[in-house]
């Protein structure tokens, strides 16, 4: 292969740019925000966008009906919104079903999520496959709230059928007997910009890069949201995969410390 050469300021600040473009977007392993996160990468290279309709089965394997979100909050009994999803998307738990109900705190509080243990911190939680519904806070947040209180919940949220997003992209090598190696990563979640913002800008990046040289071998590059998005695409492309010298699952690219890998 031949050497790429990068000028890094500017990979950098092109980077940033990216980054700060993608975090604000809902995604979920369906819907408007997965689609909108690979219609935007799409823009900086190339690459497929296959349509997987809901209900399909692979394996034991079902996928699920698509799910989308326009709004959320617990507003108290003074109108004052206390939670909103406006503020942050992480406040909702994905796939929660649609609410519109006045509860007492000892009614809400089995729906209200934190981590102690990081009282500044929203946590990420989700309901794929259990109809449910709730939101997460920070525990400072929750300590806050009157416990006396009445609150509106309200998510704005449906599910319909739809489909499951996926990406794909094969760069194919001059070498006769080219061996073929896979790069995915998931782009389900939504705004956590290590996991995994960063894996899906380098992923992108990484593409667009290795387009301009000449390889020897077969590159196959799949984005796909985690568990239901990889056994999909393997049942699509069993006899294939087989074939697959090895593979990157490119994540958390952007914490703290050097780069590193896991093997397997």
């Amino acid at each position: 292969m031949d050497l790429i050469e990068i000028n890094k300021k500017k990979l950098a600040d092109e980077t940033d740019l990216i980054l700060k473009n993608l975090f604000p977007i809902c995604r979920s392993i369906t819907g408007k925000g997965l689609r909108k996160t690979l219609n935007k990468l799409k823009k900086l290279t190339d690459f497929d966008i296959l349509e997987i309709p809901s209900n399909e089965k692979h394996y034991d394997w079902e996928v699920p009906d698509e799910w989308n979100i326009n709004d959320a909050y617990i507003e108290d009994s003074k109108g004052q919104k206390v939670i909103s999803f406006q503020d942050s998307n992480l406040h909702v738990m994905s796939y929660s079903t649609a609410v519109n109900s006045e509860l007492n705190f000892n009614q809400l509080e089995p729906h209200l999520y934190t981590l102690p243990s990081l009282p500044d911190a929203i946590p990420y939680k989700t309901s794929y496959y259990n109809k449910s519904w709730g939101f997460c806070l920070t525990h400072n947040q929750l300590k806050n709230l009157d416990k006396n209180d009445t609150y509106k919940v309200f998510i704005d949220s449906s599910f319909s059928k739809g489909s499951l997003s996926l990406g794909e992209k094969k760069i194919l090598g001059n070498c006769k007997n080219a061996k073929n190696y896979l790069f995915t990563t998931y782009p389900c979640h939504p705004s956590l910009g290590n996991d995994n913002l960063s894996g899906i800008v380098l992923w992108a990046l990484l593409l667009r890069e290795m387009k301009k040289v000449k390889l020897r071998n077969n590159y196959r590059f799949v984005i796909h949201p985690e568990t239901i998005g990889a056994v999909t695409y393997l049942s699509m492309n069993e006899s294939e995969m087989l074939n697959i010298e090895g593979g990157f699952v490119i994540t958390t690219v952007a914490g703290p410390g050097q780069i590193g890998f896991k093997k397997t």
